[in-house]
């Protein structure tokens, strides 16, 4: 039974019993989420902040000499 619990509490490195999760991993999820949602927040205002930046061009250049095979840079 314990061997059974124990494998079946593991989700990745979360700890989770019955869709219940102990305090750090509750800490760890939240801190996880707002991370991701300031993000996704500010993006778009940088993004529209970065067209008025008089050193566009310089920048992406920089920016696509640095990552040539990358995602496309306008």
């Amino acid at each position: 039974m314990r061997r059974r619990l124990r494998r079946n509490c593991r989700d990745g490195n979360r700890l989770q019993l019955g869709g219940w999760v102990i305090g750090g991993t509750a800490r760890q999820m939240a801190t996880e989420q707002s991370r991701a949602e300031v993000v996704a927040a500010l993006t778009s205002i940088c993004l529209e902040q970065s067209k008025w930046d008089p050193q566009r061009a310089e920048r992406v250049a920089l920016l696509k000499a640095a990552c040539p095979t990358s995602v496309a840079i306008s």
